[in-house]
C-alpha cells in the first residue's frame, strides 16, 4: 500500500501505515519504507536548466559540435546540423540526472502526469544534476547564468 502523508492527514495516515508496516513484520515480511519529498523543484528551477542548455548549446555550435539530421536502419548518422537546445536538454538530461533501470531517462517534469511515461526525477536528483552541470560549466569556460536568488542556490544553501 502506499500513503501520502501530509500536514493535515498526518495522524490518521501515518497510524495506518505504521499499522500495516506493524502487521506485516509481525508476520514475518520485510518492510520497506520509501520517504520521499513530494516537492520536485519548480518551475524557476526547469527555467534555470533550460537556460543552461542554452548557453551550452552556443558553446558547442561554437566549438564545432553537430548533429547529425538522421540515422540509416543500421544506426549510420546522415548529414549534419547545428545542435539545438533541446539537443542538450536531451543529452545532457540523460548524462546529468540519469535514467531508470531500463534506460529510459528521467524526466524533469513537475508532476508524472507531464512525464511522459517516464520517472520523475526529485530534488536532490535535479539538484545533483544541475551541480554536475555546472561543474562541467566550470571544468569547460561555459558561461553559466547563476542568479543569487535562483532556487538552485536556495536549494544549495540548504541542502549543500
Amino acid at each position: 500500500m502506499k500513503y501520502e502523508i501530509n500536514e493535515q492527514n498526518f495522524q490518521e495516515e501515518f497510524g495506518l501505515a505504521l499499522d500495516e508496516a506493524t502487521e506485516l513484520a509481525g508476520k514475518g515480511y520485510t518492510v520497506s519504507v520509501e520517504v520521499k519529498r513530494k516537492n520536485n523543484g519548480t518551475w524557476p528551477m526547469l527555467k534555470l536548466w533550460r537556460a543552461w542548455m542554452g548557453q551550452v548549446c552556443d558553446y558547442m555550435n561554437a566549438n564545432g559540435n553537430t548533429m547529425p539530421l538522421y540515422f540509416t536502419k543500421d544506426g549510420e548518422p546522415v548529414g549534419k546540423r547545428e545542435m539545438t537546445p533541446d539537443d542538450c536538454h536531451e543529452a545532457f538530461t540523460h548524462l546529468m540526472l540519469g535514467c531508470d533501470e531500463n534506460g529510459v531517462r528521467l524526466s524533469w517534469a513537475l508532476s508524472e502526469s507531464g512525464a511522459d511515461g517516464k520517472q520523475v526525477a526529485d530534488t536532490g536528483q535535479r539538484l545533483r544534476a544541475m551541480d554536475k552541470m555546472w561543474m562541467l560549466g566550470v571544468e569547460k569556460g561555459i558561461p553559466l547564468i547563476n542568479p543569487q536568488d535562483s532556487e538552485y542556490n536556495k536549494l544549495k544553501g540548504e541542502y549543500g
